[in-house]
C-alpha cells in the first residue's frame, strides 16, 4: 500500500491479488483484494478469488478490453 499511497491512490482504488497468507495483509488492506488461486487462509480473507483460468480473468472482470493489455 506504500506504492499505492506514494502515487497519490487512497485503498479505496487499489486492487491487490495474492495467492498465499504473506498476501493476506495487502489483500485486506486493498479497496478490494483477490485471491488468485489461492491457499483456503487468502481466500478468506479476499473480498473475491479466481479459482480457475489467468489472471486476465480479473482484466474481464474489470471490463478491460484485450487491446488495452500490455504485454
Amino acid at each position: 500500500m506504500e506504492q499505492a499511497v506514494g502515487q497519490g491512490l487512497e485503498a479505496s482504488q487499489v486492487i491487490a491479488l495474492g495467492d498465499g497468507a504473506n498476501d493476506i495483509p495487502m489483500l485486506k488492506a486493498a479497496g478490494t483484494g483477490v485471491a488468485y488461486h489461492a491457499k483456503p487462509a487468502a481466500i478468506a480473507a479476499a473480498d473475491a478469488h479466481i479459482a480457475h483460468g489467468d489472471w486476465t480473468a480479473l482484466l474481464h472482470t474489470l471490463g478491460i478490453a484485450r487491446g488495452d493489455w500490455s504485454e
